[in-house]
């Protein structure tokens, strides 16, 4: 028989694959239209870095917190792997 815990961190895992999927969904929309406002703004001249050097100086930082994240979320629960998906399609 299925405990009510069991029940409780299901559903609080599918809850927090729904946030993290809304919050990854979002956040790699905003990062492409950042991306491409550097790219516009780079061609224009009104900055003067290029969107590489710009990538080249964040990405080692984006490669850590990524890390971090997944190292503290529960991607190994088929609840959570649920809610993600469900978060980054609907979202």
């Amino acid at each position: 028989m299925i405990d009510a815990s069991i029940l409780l961190s299901a559903a609080l895992f599918f809850v927090l694959g729904l946030i993290v999927g809304l919050i990854v969904r979002r956040v790699a929309e905003a990062i492409i239209l950042a991306l491409i406002l550097l790219f516009l703004l780079s061609i224009t001249g009104l900055i003067s870095a290029s969107p590489p050097d710009i990538l080249r100086e964040t990405l080692p930082w984006l490669i850590e917190a990524g890390k971090l994240i997944l190292s503290i979320l529960p991607y190994a629960s088929v609840a959570f792997i649920i809610g993600l998906v469900i978060g980054l399609l609907k979202g």
